[in-house]
């Protein structure tokens, strides 16, 4: 992605704020705590919005099981618009960068912008995150695994553990 990015040194980083918005659209100040650029998962720490929003589901999805996602495919929707999907898990599969690395498969009306969508089943459990689909069939795309996005979330919870200081200040909470 970047000329510079090395895979092995920069598994896991963080980096400058970003901005966020809520579903009224205002925007608040939002730093990334971890980003696996294997997974294509960021978690994001910011002032406005209270921890969990989300429970991760206990188990992963079973292929054939009805899964929903909420996100804004070529700039559809916004504010109080937010769009809702529905598909079905399809199962795993290697990623196609990397035949080491696996991912989910969903059956889904997906494209640009709808990367970093959470995909939830029907109890509204975190099941996976899109992060692609399948290039001139916009019905199938592809996301972070149940596995990869606990992984990531355990990460992200020790480095928040030893760093909250740092984050607290740069979101000026202190």
């Amino acid at each position: 992605m970047f000329p510079f990015f090395n895979p092995e040194k920069h598994k896991f980083f963080w980096y400058n704020e970003s901005q966020i918005y809520d579903i009224a659209g205002e925007t608040f100040a939002a730093i990334p705590l971890v980003w696996n650029k294997s997974f294509d998962i960021c978690i994001m720490v910011t002032p406005r919005l209270q921890p969990p929003a989300l429970e991760l589901s206990l188990l992963p999805s079973f292929p054939g099981e009805r899964v929903y996602y909420m996100g804004f495919p070529r700039g559809i929707g916004g504010g109080k618009f937010v769009p809702i999907f529905e598909g079905f898990f399809l199962g795993e599969k290697r990623s196609f960068m990397d035949k080491n690395i696996w991912m989910y498969g969903y059956s889904f009306p997906i494209a640009p912008g709808s990367s970093g969508s959470a995909v939830l089943n029907s109890e509204g459990d975190l099941v996976g995150m899109i992060h692609s689909y399948q290039p001139k069939f916009d019905n199938i795309g592809y996301g972070a695994t149940h596995k990869q996005i606990k992984t990531t979330l355990k990460i992200a919870d020790e480095i928040y553990k030893n760093e909250k200081k740092t984050f607290h200040k740069e979101l000026n909470l202190e």
